[in-house]
């Protein structure tokens, strides 16, 4: 890349954590800045849900750990933060004496005789990590090791591969993620995975194939015979991120694994080829060699299971728990992929016809559900209120992709109207489906998800998806105010937090303070029959004091609940289980009448105000509709008519066939509402299955 582009982002996101800096002046500019680089890390797979809590001596640095428990892969997260506004270099003695900081800081973490919590101060925000990792490792469960340094710096060209070495009997990795990184996944549009398989790193034989496509510009075919020890090798290796975007989310839904695979893994292995659906992947490009005049492939570049993740779960589970897996193999269908710009679409595709077959719906592909589109829309179109004196009104930005923000600001900033950017758009106001989706897990009454991005969003996923499968129309101008109002409240209530001394000693847990008083909050009003104003909250981008008030009565109730702990040491991992949500629903309290009155509002008011918002939306899409079903080309429509002429079955019936025709002959200038959403039907359906429309 060149280095002024790099220059210019790295310009964007300094500013941008700046004024992270500015609204949280409870963590130093260091914590804004790694945590912020963090939330890319999480994005690209290399980890998820990192947890936060700094340890700095001497000799000693640790910033947060993650853990997956899956492959008993713990990460240990370090971070060089360099200051300047230049760019700085990460050089190898540098991170060679980080990498000793945190190396030390896990060999004493995991001492049996004096582990590292027992000398640390109660108060010490990472003494409940300490203690976690101890646990882990004493009890088995911890397999690797993962030594990651996060920095804003760029690391020194000449370092290639940080050798791994053995500690505690256990294989230690080592890997910076840089400025460089950051780069890459704010600005690449198809999410690939930059995942290079070297074969033999796995096996001494390469992967047995056989073309199975005509010869073709854009991609070509494999049919590939997969060793089960070899696919536990590479997921061991790359985890979660091996796995498409929408084949993650998807396996979240799954809470147990397939018993009859496993019992085919155990008493039938020779079988387990015959039995199984096998894999589909897609690569970017391969390696092939004749190795005994047979084709086998050596390297996979760009490698992603789009189908099949279960399967892979599966036997890696086995190989972990040391079942023999040497005669399992699988069928893998590989479909390579030349024409980078054309990856993302392909991709998509091949996963969701390759999972048509197999008990994954269309709305499991959360990143393709219309509810992106919609709720950008909603936050391009609507104006926030003013408040606080405010002149100027604003706007909510919905940021649909990681890094989309930056990206759009950086256009400002090159014609010289950032400022006009930043009025429009305020940093504060940048909204994403994460965020989304831990804000909705509290008022769904599962605060103990709501800090796990891992666990939050899947479930987020599916709320919307069921939504959006009994109405088209329930995201809408009502849900877009109140899912606003909702993240006002959560910011609102942990600037409340931010000011109490009693939380200061117990930040590591403040997010889960808030997010269970709010719960409270959310239950005594359901329990009450009643529905919390959240129009007034919007309408003010703020909280009045009565809310405040409340808030504070919440968030005592959570108060007295950590007081009443033996041991503050574990109230992290306490939060997380639902049991602990259980305990505090049962404690007694009560909102004074007269506050109560001033928060919440009539329910018919709310269910009249939703009603008008379907009725709104029903409109609004209806002229869009309409609108692209103009603008669409005849020559479109004249492909569109060739390709349900040779498959009347899809079409529906005559009447959507003939309307179609008169469409591809000019005779329908301008359709009607209803013409205009059978042939938008139509035309989203050819789509759906592959048929060309475009050029």
């Amino acid at each position: 890349m060149a280095d002024t582009q790099l220059e210019d982002f790295y310009q964007g996101f300094y500013q941008d954590a700046l004024t992270d800096f500015q609204v949280d002046k409870d963590a130093s500019k260091a914590q804004i800045f790694t945590q912020k680089i963090g939330s890319y890390l999480e994005q690209d797979g290399d980890v998820a849900d990192i947890t936060w809590s700094e340890y700095i001596q001497s000799d000693i640095e640790f910033a947060g750990y993650a853990y997956d428990e899956e492959r008993k892969l713990l990460t240990i997260i370090g971070s060089q933060f360099f200051p300047g506004e230049q760019i700085e270099t990460l050089t190898k003695d540098m991170y060679e004496r980080k990498f000793k900081k945190m190396k030390l800081f896990f060999e004493e973490t995991v001492n049996t005789s004096s582990p590292l919590y027992f000398v640390m101060s109660p108060t010490d925000e990472a003494v409940e990590s300490a203690k976690f990792i101890y646990e882990l490792f004493n009890s088995g469960k911890i397999q690797r090791i993962m030594f990651l340094i996060i920095t804003n710096g760029t690391l020194t060209r000449n370092t290639k591969v940080i050798a791994p070495e053995t500690i505690k009997n256990l294989r230690a990795d080592f890997q910076v993620f840089d400025l460089k990184d950051i780069y890459r996944i704010s600005t690449q549009e198809n999410n690939l995975q930059e995942i290079e398989v070297s074969i033999s790193d796995y096996t001494d034989e390469g992967l047995l194939c056989l073309p199975a496509s005509l010869e073709a510009q854009d991609y070509a075919s494999y049919l590939v015979v997969m060793p089960g020890n070899v696919l536990a090798q590479i997921y061991d290796q790359y985890g979660q991120k091996l796995l498409e975007q929408n084949v993650r989310t998807f396996l979240q839904f799954k809470g147990n694994t397939n018993k009859k695979m496993q019992i085919t893994i155990k008493e039938e292995p020779e079988r387990f080829f015959a039995y199984n659906n096998g894999l589909t992947c897609t690569a970017s490009s391969i390696e092939v060699e004749k190795q005994d005049n047979v084709l086998k492939i050596v390297r996979l570049n760009g490698l992603q299971i789009v189908n099949g993740g279960q399967t892979t779960s599966v036997i890696y589970n086995c190989y972990k728990n040391k079942v023999d897996i040497s005669n399992i193999f699988v069928q893998m269908k590989l479909s390579v992929v030349s024409k980078e710009d054309e990856y993302a679409d392909f991709v998509g595709k091949v996963a969701r016809y390759a999972n048509s077959q197999n008990p994954v719906k269309e709305s499991d592909f959360f990143s393709n559900s219309p509810f992106h589109k919609t709720f950008k829309e909603l936050s391009e179109r609507i104006w926030a209120p003013m408040s606080g004196g405010q002149q100027i009104k604003n706007k909510w930005y919905y940021e649909r992709t990681r890094g989309q923000y930056l990206n759009e600001k950086a256009k400002y900033v090159r014609d010289g109207k950032e400022k006009e950017f930043l009025l429009r758009y305020p940093k504060e106001q940048m909204v994403d489906k994460h965020l989304l989706a831990k804000t909705e897990m509290i008022f769904s009454n599962l605060p103990y998800l709501s800090t796990k991005t891992n666990q939050a969003f899947p479930k987020f996923a599916k709320q919307i998806e069921d939504m959006l499968e009994k109405d088209e129309v329930s995201i809408n101008e009502a849900y877009f105010k109140e899912a606003i109002a909702k993240i006002i409240l959560t910011v609102k209530t942990d600037n409340i937090l931010k000011e109490a001394d009693w939380v200061k000693s117990r930040k590591s847990v403040r997010a889960y303070i808030k997010a269970y008083a709010l719960a409270i909050l959310n239950k005594y009003i359901k329990e009450h029959e009643a529905y919390l104003n959240y129009a007034d909250v919007w309408d003010r981008q703020d909280i009045s004091d009565d809310m405040e008030k409340v808030l504070n009565i919440c968030i005592n109730v959570v108060r007295s609940y950590i007081e009443a702990q033996e041991n503050e040491a574990d109230l992290r991992e306490k939060f997380s289980r639902e049991y602990t949500w259980k305990e505090i629903q049962q404690l007694k309290f009560e909102i004074p009448e007269k506050l109560f009155e001033n928060i919440i509002t009539e329910k018919e008011t709310v269910k009249f105000e939703k009603k008008e918002a379907k009725k709104q939306q029903a409109i609004d899409n209806n002229i869009e509709r309409q609108a692209f079903v103009v603008k669409l080309p005849f020559s479109v429509w004249g492909k569109l008519f060739a390709f349900y002429n040779a498959n009347k079955s899809l079409c529906g019936g005559l009447k959507e066939f003939e309307i179609l025709g008169k469409m591809s002959k000019g005779y329908l200038l301008p359709p009607s509402e209803k013409q205009a959403q059978i042939l938008y039907a139509l035309y989203e359906k050819a789509k759906s299955m592959g048929v060309k429309l475009d050029g």
